[in-house]
């Protein structure tokens, strides 16, 4: 019976590291669309302040 509980607990452990392997391999996956989704996002919604005017050029004649 004792053999039982610890290969129960050493399958739920595997299952936790695979789960977290699993969640971690999707992360890095997911980054590159989720990054460019919220450039994407930004980009749409928010306009570019207006550029100053520039000064007058000390060189021209």
């Amino acid at each position: 019976m004792l053999v039982r509980q610890w290969l129960l607990a050493a399958a739920a452990v595997s299952l936790i590291i695979a789960a977290g392997v699993v969640a971690w391999h999707v992360g890095r996956l997911a980054a590159p669309t989720i990054g460019r989704w919220q450039i994407t996002i930004t980009d749409q919604t928010r306009d570019a302040p207006p550029l100053p005017d520039l000064p007058a050029s000390p060189v021209a004649r």
